[in-house]
């Protein structure tokens, strides 16, 4: 397989969601953690996928399956969600740099196929950051309520 094949099967939204089930499952003390994952990664990808439908861009790919849905990347939407809840989540300052070289080689491996733009990459990004800050609201705030 592919390296480029590779990091978009682990960076796929559904991926992520399957491997955030037993990390939430081991974590039941840290209810932090799972609100955080809870709202981030559900809330970046539905984010991507209605973004898609409202601004239907073309893929640099000539031929592909989901010919006008590369705005925005839903990998790095997802990827950076998953990411930085966790590094918000456990205060892991010093992973950050990890999770950006991660995000990176996933950025670049989703250019490199030709299935989105620099520019709709880093908008991945950014909606994955915002979901990371609503994540991390939703959770301080059920923190205080229970």
């Amino acid at each position: 397989m592919k390296p480029t094949r590779l990091v978009a099967v682990f960076a796929h939204p559904v991926t992520l969601a399957i491997a955030a089930v037993p990390l939430v499952a081991t974590v039941k003390h840290r209810r932090e953690v799972a609100t955080r994952l809870a709202f981030a990664l559900p809330l970046g990808w539905a984010t991507s996928k209605a973004l898609k439908r409202v601004h239907p861009r073309r893929k640099p790919k000539l031929l592909s399956f989901t010919p006008r849905q590369s705005f925005p990347s839903g990998h790095l939407a997802a990827t950076t969600a998953f990411a930085g809840s966790l590094v918000d989540a456990y205060r892991a300052w010093r992973a950050a740099p990890i999770a950006a070289v991660v995000l990176g080689l996933a950025g670049a491996s989703r250019v490199r196929v030709r299935e989105h733009r620099v520019s709709e990459v880093l908008a991945g990004i950014a909606i994955g950051l915002a979901a990371v800050v609503v994540g991390g609201f939703a959770a301080r705030y059920l923190e205080r309520v229970a």
